[in-house]
């Protein structure tokens, strides 16, 4: 295996390449990152020491819930199951959501807490954008076998999905469920994200006009952003086909407005009050708050559990 190269970006010193790199990423599509948060004492694993590359503390996993943060760790190679024994255990005991990256930058993952030998049944996890509100998450695409899948939750239940289903007048939710055979392109690619990728994957962090190129480059991110650019054509072509499909169906529901719209909507006016959405699964994340630690506030750098 050949040896780390400590690299300096963004006045953060890096243990490795493939860390700045995955910085570099970060950066362009303006996701704020924390790099080697901490340590934590792993008490039930012999005191190891477990120290998570990155923390990302506003990825989004559901529009419709409060984003949590996210641990991330990095391999040059696929990792093994004894690689994945420490960020499994310390998601196991905190309920954190813990991935492992390995490979090129966001290219190939696992959910930490969901490894199985049979790589056919291993749900992966890739970095994805939401095609209607451009929203970066975390998702699994190849979760079964590709002659099995009848399931695509990729554009996500969001009040931007609901925009553009009401004009057909289809229920959302029959968006996410494909006829047999039907497979819908996954939202692993698209405009800002093959940008930020590439970008990432070719950088000289020793050339004098590395951060020149940068600029002009987040520039057009924001370009693609500011205009909506969230997917490719292939994905866009593939969801509007789907819509016209089941518009023309008699036997998918026709459109409502969801709990979720007024969710959103009533925690992006910032008002204080009750939430008029009436859900269950609100209340839960009202609940949830009062026992999610947030990063800051934990004790000590030498948590044990």
């Amino acid at each position: 295996m050949s040896k780390a190269i400590e690299t300096i970006f963004a006045d953060n010193r890096f243990h490795s390449r493939l860390a700045a790199r995955w910085a570099v990423f970060f950066d362009l599509l303006d996701i704020k990152y924390v790099y080697r948060p901490r340590a934590y004492k792993l008490t039930e694993l012999n005191d190891q020491v477990w120290s998570p590359d990155f923390y990302i503390p506003d990825l989004e996993q559901d529009l419709a819930h409060d984003a949590q943060g996210i641990f991330i760790e990095l391999f040059e190679r696929q990792p093994d199951a004894r690689d994945l024994e420490a960020p499994s255990h310390f998601s196991g005991c905190t309920g954190s959501e813990v991935y492992a990256f390995y490979g090129d930058v966001a290219q190939k993952g696992h959910y930490c807490s969901r490894v199985v030998e049979d790589d056919d049944t291993v749900p992966t996890a890739e970095l994805a954008q939401r095609p209607f509100c451009g929203c970066f998450y975390i998702g699994s695409f190849r979760a079964f076998k590709e002659s099995e899948r009848t399931h695509y939750s990729g554009h996500a239940c969001c009040p931007a999905e609901c925009a553009f289903v009401k004009p057909y007048d289809i229920d959302s939710a029959f968006m996410d469920y494909m006829g047999k055979g039907q497979v819908m392109p996954s939202p692993t690619s698209s405009p800002m994200l093959d940008l930020a990728r590439h970008a990432a994957h070719t950088i000289r962090f020793d050339a004098r006009d590395a951060l020149d190129k940068l600029e002009g480059l987040r520039a057009a991110i924001k370009v693609l952003s500011a205009t909506g650019n969230f997917a490719n054509n292939a994905l866009m072509k593939a969801i509007t086909d789907h819509a016209r499909t089941l518009s023309q169906n008699p036997n998918c529901p026709r459109y409502w407005e969801p709990w979720y719209v007024k969710h959103v909507a009533h925690k992006q006016s910032g008002n204080i009050g009750p939430c008029p959405c009436s859900s269950s699964s609100c209340r839960r994340d009202i609940e949830a708050k009062g026992r999610i630690a947030d990063l800051d506030n934990m004790p000590s750098s030498n948590l044990q559990m």
